[in-house]
């Protein structure tokens, strides 16, 4: 019985040491290996350049006062016609123009005689009177300088187009009255300045040389006053 009984206890003994080394060897663990999904970067989506980020299109339009004066010339004896013709024209003109660019603008212009350039005199012991209106249109390109001065509210400015001129003048002599009118196309280039009142409201001062192509009258020198509103 004793026998059995420590044969018990030897296996019993040797099952649990069997056992306790089977706790201490080290176990495998099985790792399960899980691919990780890797954002990949995103391509730039390709905007092409503007052309011209500083362009846009902004109107306007303008109003005048337009002091001309003729450079006649010589009629056929070579006596100057500035001894017949008033020289001076007092003018009105409006303009609209389309702004492209801080520094580029086209405008489009009509100017015309506000009242009649009027001329005396006496021509072999008749007395004359003489009576002489203009008008003009055309296109001219303006280029603005960058703003200067206090508040960036001065830009000096420059300008070149083409236009039709058109000049009439009338004699009246012993009241027989006798008319003539002449036109062409020309050019014209001009330079100035323009002050700003605010960003809407423009000042403007400009001088140009005209070359009228009509003839005894091809020269006009002209000086402008006036406002630009800009939309």
């Amino acid at each position: 019985m004793k026998k059995i009984f420590i044969l018990a206890a030897a296996v019993s003994m040797t099952a649990l040491s069997a056992n306790a080394q089977y706790y201490q060897q080290p176990r495998t663990q099985t790792v399960q290996y899980r691919t990780v999904y890797q954002q990949q970067p995103q391509q730039a989506q390709y905007t092409p350049n503007a052309v011209c980020q500083s362009c846009y299109l902004r109107p306007y339009v303008g109003l005048d006062y337009s002091f001309n004066q003729v450079d006649w010339g010589n009629d056929e004896d070579g006596d100057s016609l500035d001894s017949y013709f008033e020289d001076k024209f007092h003018a009105g003109s409006i303009s609209l123009g389309m702004r492209f660019h801080d520094n580029f603008a086209l405008e489009a212009y009509y100017k015309r005689s506000i009242t009649k350039a009027k001329k005396s005199g006496n021509y072999l012991g008749y007395a004359y009177t003489t009576e002489g209106e203009l008008q003009s249109a055309g296109l001219d390109a303006v280029i603005h300088s960058p703003r200067l001065g206090y508040g960036n509210r001065v830009e000096f400015i420059g300008s070149v187009g083409v236009a039709y001129y058109e000049l009439e003048e009338e004699v009246n002599i012993l009241g027989v009255r006798e008319s003539e009118k002449e036109d062409h196309v020309g050019v014209r280039a001009g330079v100035g300045l323009q002050y700003y009142i605010n960003d809407n409201v423009a000042l403007r001062l400009m001088g140009r040389y005209n070359y009228t192509g009509i003839d005894d009258a091809e020269n006009m020198f002209e000086l402008d006053a006036g406002v630009r509103y800009y939309f």
